[in-house]
């Protein structure tokens, strides 16, 4: 695999860096952190990025601890705007009503983005590994399941002209916006 590329360890080698895991979370990555570390912002509540390995096991470490985990927030797949660029997928399954409605609560507010409902049908990603564990998980995703790339995890997976930054910025702003929502409260499910 070229070096920019995730994988687990003795899965099969792809021909490209899957951009929607490692390009595009790079470029949210970034606009998130941006704005917090220029201002020194210190939440009184921390967030933690685990990427994508062994999340059942991390979510199940954390109950078995009684960690107390407020929100999980999933941001996967996030530049290939396949219903239009600025209209984000809210996943129903797997995650929480209350998470679900803060994110429009938060794009009434800042985002301005178009939110449609759909749902993965199985546990997609990351987040059902938390809710399985009782805790409040949000996915939003790049489009509706039926209109996603069709690319994903493929030597095609590469950032290309159909790939769209400010669709995809619009899940940084969303990351910023929840985590100011959520690390200066005490809101919780």
């Amino acid at each position: 695999p070229s070096a920019g590329s995730r994988r687990r360890p003795g899965s099969p080698a792809c021909a490209a860096p899957p951009a929607r895991r490692c390009g595009s979370h790079r470029r949210w990555h970034a606009g998130c952190r941006r704005p917090t570390h220029r201002r020194r912002y210190k939440p009184r509540r921390r967030a933690g990025a685990l990427g994508l390995w062994g999340s059942a096991e991390i979510a199940a470490s954390y109950k078995s601890q009684a960690k107390d985990v407020v929100a999980v927030l999933q941001l996967d797949m996030t530049m290939f705007p396949g219903d239009g660029e600025l209209t984000i997928a809210s996943m129903s399954d797997f995650t929480s009503a209350w998470l679900r409605g803060l994110l429009l609560e938060v794009n009434r507010l800042y985002i301005g983005a178009n939110i449609i409902d759909d749902k993965c049908g199985y546990g997609c990603s990351d987040h059902a590994s938390w809710s399985r564990q009782g805790y409040p998980a949000l996915m939003p995703f790049e489009s509706s399941m039926s209109t996603m790339n069709r690319n994903i995890h493929t030597a095609q997976d590469v950032i290309n002209s159909q790939s769209n930054f400010k669709h995809a910025a619009a899940f940084s702003k969303i990351a910023v916006a929840l985590a100011m929502q959520l690390g200066n409260s005490t809101l919780r499910e």
